[in-house]
């Protein structure tokens, strides 16, 4: 039983940041890579905040919108495709890399005895079943749907009498304020704030996310209204990705070769999720 608890608490931390890759990577149709660097700056905001005195509601706030002040600053460096939007990711990952050592002034925070465990589980409880509805009611919205129009053809909402830009920024907005926050989630969970705790986290997001996609295709929930489905089966990816990723280490594969192996994952559903766009393609021709 603590097995299956401890899976579904990890799930829960990472799950905010999915829903902000969901939205960049599914929705605005962006490798958004800036992920890395917001998650650490909400577990920086965070641990700075709580150490400093402030509440936990109020320093989830402060994480959440530093993140989005970052997924702003990201979507400007974009702004009209003057830099290539995955360049634009790197680039500001590693500038929000530096800023979380400014703010948190040493490599690391130590957080221990904020939360009990059970306070921790509430917070999860509550938070995440809220981010979940929340997105998928936000993209059946008005501006949901443009940012969907934006991510399929951005030439198309220009003529429509959009601002394409500003739909950039709400989605890359929205997005890195979620990798913020679970980050803050991660840093609470953890019992610290590192500057190293982000590294590598927007593939391991992008291999959940294609994980959930292949679910959702195999089983073709066609039932479901398409935005619930698609958010519902993304966190049953984040689900076996980590019943995955602990049985291999159960099963004696040492952790230094576990990225080789999220690697080689996340290399497979490519793949897979290649074949079937040539096939739909095909069919449909």
């Amino acid at each position: 039983m603590s097995y299956v608890i401890q899976i579904i608490e990890q799930a829960c931390l990472i799950f905010p940041l999915v829903l902000g890759i969901y939205l960049s990577f599914s929705v605005l149709r962006i490798a958004d890579l800036s992920v890395d660097g917001t998650f650490v700056l909400g577990a920086a905001v965070f641990g700075k905040s709580v150490s400093s005195g402030v509440s936990l509601p109020l320093a989830f706030l402060l994480a959440l919108g530093a993140g989005m002040v970052a997924g702003s600053i990201t979507a400007l460096i974009q702004r009209n495709n003057r830099i290539d939007p995955l360049i634009a990711g790197i680039l500001m990952a590693f500038i929000l890399n530096s800023l979380s050592l400014v703010i948190m002034q040493r490599p690391n925070i130590g957080l221990l005895g904020l939360t009990s465990v059970s306070m921790r589980g509430m917070i999860l409880a509550l938070i995440i079943p809220i981010l979940a509805f929340g997105l998928s009611i936000f993209l059946m919205s008005k501006t949901g749907l443009w940012l969907k129009a934006f991510g399929n053809n951005q030439q198309l909402v220009a003529m429509l009498g959009q601002n394409p830009e500003r739909l950039r920024m709400v989605g890359l907005s929205i997005s890195n304020g979620l990798a913020a926050l679970s980050g803050s989630l991660s840093a609470l969970a953890s019992g610290y704030a590192d500057i190293n705790m982000g590294f590598g986290q927007a593939l391991i997001g992008i291999a959940m996310i294609l994980i959930g996609r292949q679910l959702l295709n195999i089983f073709k929930r066609h039932d479901l209204v398409q935005d619930i489905a698609a958010i519902s089966f993304t966190f049953l990816g984040v689900i076996l990705y980590f019943v995955l990723t602990n049985e291999v280490i159960r099963y004696g594969l040492s952790p230094v070769y576990l990225k080789m192996a999220i690697g080689a994952f996340l290399i497979l559903f490519l793949l897979l999720a290649s074949d079937r766009a040539v096939h739909t393609q095909s069919r449909t021709t």
